[in-house]
Formats: C-alpha cells, structure tokens, sequence
C-alpha cells in the first residue's frame, strides 16, 4: 500500500467511536492478556488521557473516506495503540503510521497485544528490528500531565 492511497490525517472529534471501540476490540478483547478482566470503561479511562496529549494519527482511504487504522503516539518512541483493520493488514499501513508519527525502532508502549499473525507479539516486534517495552504507567502519566496543566495558575 502506497501513501498515494490512503490519507494520513490528525483525529477528529468523529473519529472518537472508532478509535476506542476498535481499541476496546483489539486490545481489551482478548487482544492482550496484560488487560484481561479489565472493564471496558477502565480501558476508556486508561485510553482517553493519551488521545489527548499524544498525537493521533487516523488512515483514511481516499475514495469512500473509510477509516483504515489509526495510531496513538508521542515522538520519538511512545506508543499507546497501533490499530489496522484487518483487511487492511500486512499492507504496511502500520508501517506508514508508525512513520508519519516519527516512531522508530525503540518503543515505549502503554499497551502491548499478546499476540500478531497468530506469534508472539514480541518475537514479531524482535524480528522486525523493533525493541518494544511495556510500561503499564504511560497513561497515569499522561493523565497526571493533564491535571497538572489544569491546575496552573493562568
């Protein structure tokens, strides 16, 4: 898949239902043992301070403006959620946004899938040259950033 055809473009308010019911799904439905058992509306809470501070990338394709995948992240190596719809996968679509995002090899990430293509998430992220670390925390942080800022005197 070529840039020529999908548009890489900020989140919008509208993208909202997409972005967290595609990330309850992937990550929250059996996507990651590191959150089984945790209620949707925590993942929510764990989620929305990082769409907030960090930038949110959304793949649309040109033609019908379907959304294809989106990504979470804050340059240079932290990523919250990667997520390509599946017809859309092995197209190097999550290739483009972890570039548009200016992500490289070395990734923070506050959630991780346990598995992709049926392996080990790891081993795939090792074997693509990428060195991935959990931190559980990023989203605390986030969401303490944000408190911060709404209390500074103005």
């Amino acid at each position: 898949m070529s840039k020529a055809t999908i548009i890489l473009r900020p989140f919008q308010a509208e993208d909202r239902s997409f972005v967290q019911d595609s990330f309850l799904r992937s990550c929250g439905g059996g996507g990651s043992a590191y959150v089984q058992g945790v209620p949707a509306s925590v993942l929510h809470d764990m989620l929305d301070p990082l769409l907030v501070i960090w930038d949110v990338t959304v793949a649309v394709a040109p033609h019908d403006g379907e959304l294809m995948g989106w990504i979470c992240a804050k340059a240079p190596d932290h990523v919250a959620w990667l997520f390509v719809k599946p017809r859309y996968r092995r197209a190097r679509l999550a290739t483009a946004l972890m570039r548009h995002a200016g992500i490289g090899r070395f990734v923070e990430a506050a959630f991780v899938p346990t598995k992709l293509f049926g392996q080990p998430f790891m081993q795939v992220a090792n074997a693509k040259s990428f060195q991935v670390r959990y931190r559980p925390y990023l989203p605390l942080i986030a969401a303490h950033e944000i408190s911060e800022a709404a209390n500074q005197p103005r």
